[in-house]
């Protein structure tokens, strides 16, 4: 039952992206549910993210360790990887930060110009 209602929310975000509904470039990009989205996000903006930050600063609660292995397959076409470390938590380093922010400044790219034609 939840695969099928993970499927539904997933196509309903594809619909919604594809209606410029949501224009949440990493969501659209990656193709991130809202919360995975918004988890990202923290990890580009902070040197180090773990589940007491995710909480605070974003109010989800959730299983860190299953929120980032779903993000890891998500992610693994663009070949970009979160890092962890025990005690530490989780990072994205430099380099996929830039592979990120070069797919969201294509992605922006392309919406303005397909904006502007129609």
């Amino acid at each position: 039952m939840s695969e099928e209602l993970n499927d539904l929310r997933t196509r309903i975000d594809e619909l919604e992206a594809a209606l410029y509904i949501k224009v949440d470039p990493l969501q659209a990009v990656f193709g991130l549910s809202e919360a995975r989205t918004r988890i990202l996000s923290l990890l580009i903006s902070s040197q180090f993210v773990d589940s007491h930050l995710v909480e605070k600063t974003l109010g989800i609660v959730t299983n860190m360790r299953v929120a980032v292995c779903m993000m890891r397959k998500d992610l693994e076409p663009w070949g970009i990887t979160i890092r962890s470390r025990r005690s530490t938590g989780y990072w994205i380093d430099g380099v996929d930060k830039a592979r990120i922010n070069a797919a969201i400044a294509e992605y922006t790219e392309l919406h303005a110009a397909s904006t502007a034609e129609g």
